[in-house]
């Protein structure tokens, strides 16, 4: 489990390298986001900004309990930047609450 505990002023920008099929938060386990302020762009054509690009693969669940939040998916990487992004990846529970701030830049699958 990757367990985030960001304060208001706490910063966590995360970028992808731009390969096939890469998440910026990703694993096998659990991601649970308490806090902070967080940028997560998956630059890959495959990958979630919070989640997981990689092919027929299942991950852990995804909490975002608050902070400020934005995921991008890559070019042809989950609906939303939070969730699988590859063809066949799959995750346990997405669970936002209300008093998290999301902004979610899914970016539409290309045929």
């Amino acid at each position: 489990t990757l367990t985030i505990n960001g304060g208001d002023t706490d910063v966590l920008d995360l970028k992808g390298n731009g390969l096939n099929n890469e998440g910026c938060l990703s694993g096998k386990g659990n991601i649970i986001i308490n806090g902070g302020q967080i940028t997560a762009d998956a630059r890959g054509m495959n990958g979630a900004g919070i989640g997981s690009g990689v092919y027929y693969r299942k991950f852990g669940d995804i909490t975002i309990n608050g902070g400020t939040i934005n995921a991008t998916g890559g070019n042809d990487g989950a609906w939303p930047g939070i969730g699988p992004g590859a063809s066949g990846s799959t995750c346990g529970t997405i669970t936002i609450a209300s008093g998290a701030n999301v902004t979610d830049n899914g970016k539409p699958r290309t045929k």
